[in-house]
Order: C-alpha cells, then sequence, then structure tokens
C-alpha cells in the first residue's frame, strides 16, 4: 500500500477484556489497552482535513483518540 493504514479495533459492548498489551505488536500506537466494554469512532473533519480515530467507554467518554491527516491516496 503506498500510503499508511490505520485499524481500530474495540471490544463488543457485550463484553469485557481483549488482547493483552504484553503480545507483540510493533504497529501499537497505545501503550495499553481499555479492557473494559467500548466502542469505536471516527470523526472527519473535512475542513482541516483530518480524521480523529476514538475509543470511547459504554458511557461514551473517550478514553483513547488519534488524529491522523486525511491524504488522498498517491498524493503523498
Amino acid at each position: 500500500v503506498p500510503y499508511t493504514l490505520y485499524e481500530v479495533t474495540s471490544s463488543p459492548l457485550n463484553q469485557k477484556g481483549g488482547g493483552s498489551s504484553a503480545e507483540p505488536n510493533r504497529f501499537r500506537i497505545s501503550q495499553s489497552n481499555y479492557r473494559e466494554g467500548n466502542f469505536g469512532l471516527i470523526t472527519i473533519d473535512w475542513d482541516r482535513r483530518v480524521l480523529k480515530l476514538a475509543i470511547l467507554n459504554e458511557g461514551g467518554a473517550e478514553v483513547f483518540s488519534q488524529r491522523v491527516p486525511l491524504i488522498r491516496p498517491g498524493s503523498n
């Protein structure tokens, strides 16, 4: 792939847990895993051309986020 590819992994809302942060993964951005029920949210700011990738807890509070520049493939 000629551009950076991001993945957001969240848990099912009806199950807690997930993989351990001790599992090797050289691509992981966060140094910890949020092990309670959560869901992912992707927000697009078209004016600033930025994506916000976020993990929210069951109550909707943000527990992790990462901003990513929005680019067209092949334009970097």
